[in-house]
């Protein structure tokens, strides 16, 4: 599913859900992506402060703390070469409009068939 433009790239998935969280980077591992995880925002800034990051899939809800909306708010100043790619579970569609208007990429709602994701994925990294 990759192709030589985004082999080499690098992708943080951050989901306070362990079974999605692992999901994704399996999936995404396995097609030839360096994938990191992160389980909260806190630990996402910290993995995005010590690698390179091509793209963020983060979850938009991850209580108790800042949420995945907070992330990308906070991402785009410091590092807008980050394409960040928002996951939900939520149906709202607001939510999402807020997401690509804080400077997300797309987002992708849950449950997500596999194939959507990779191309998802795949068009973030262009």
């Amino acid at each position: 599913m990759t192709d030589g433009l985004h082999k080499n790239a690098t992708i943080l998935v951050v989901d306070d859900d362990p079974f999605v969280r692992k999901l994704v980077f399996r999936l995404l591992s396995r097609v030839g992506y360096t994938c990191f995880q992160a389980d909260s925002v806190a630990s996402a800034e910290q993995v995005l402060a010590e690698t390179d990051i091509d793209l963020v899939i983060s979850d938009i809800k991850m209580p108790p703390g800042p949420s995945g909306l907070e992330l990308v708010k906070s991402l785009q100043p410091k590092m807008p070469e980050v394409a960040v790619l928002m996951v939900t579970g939520n149906n709202e569609m607001q939510v999402a409009i807020q997401a690509l208007e804080l400077g997300a990429y797309g987002y992708v709602f849950k449950p997500f068939e596999k194939r959507s994701l990779l191309v998802q994925v795949s068009n973030a990294l262009r």
